[in-house]
């Protein structure tokens, strides 16, 4: 049975955590300073950015949250009734020297980055719907500084 990679969170929980933060801001204010050039897209695209970053960011905690979840349930299946270790795999403290350690972390950290991406990219679609819809309701206030 393969691990749940997301902690029971779907698609549709993804999708409407986004759209929380999307629909946030129904007003941006878009500010323009003296010397610079009108950029019609830089506060709904900062808006945006933001709200990409925080739906990015719930999905790697999803992520971590399951893979602990995970190590949890294989630490209390190779513990037996008595409390004592069934596995003798678990028995033995493997070493490692901080290199070592350093090399594992960062193979996990890919790890973590590369799901969370293929996650993304299975949401993008939809996520780029929202925003077209979202830029069709926002009020956008153009201020000259």
């Amino acid at each position: 049975m393969e691990m749940d990679k997301f902690n029971g969170v779907t698609n549709a929980e993804f999708i409407d955590y986004f759209k929380i933060d999307l629909h946030s801001r129904m007003e941006i204010i878009n500010y323009t300073y003296p010397h610079e050039l009108l950029d019609e897209d830089a506060g709904f695209g900062e808006h945006v950015h933001r709200c990409t970053a925080l739906l990015k960011d719930y999905i790697l905690l999803c992520f971590r949250n399951a893979k602990a979840a995970g190590q949890q349930k294989d630490a209390l299946e190779s513990t037996g009734t008595d409390g004592q270790q069934t596995d003798s795999r678990h028995t033995e403290k493997v070493q490692e020297n901080p290199a070592q350690r350093s090399e594992r972390l960062e193979v996990e950290r890919k790890k973590e980055n590369e799901q969370s991406a293929l996650k993304y990219l299975e949401l993008r679609d939809e996520i780029g719907r929202l925003i077209d819809e979202h830029r069709e309701n926002v009020k956008i206030i153009y201020v000259d500084l």
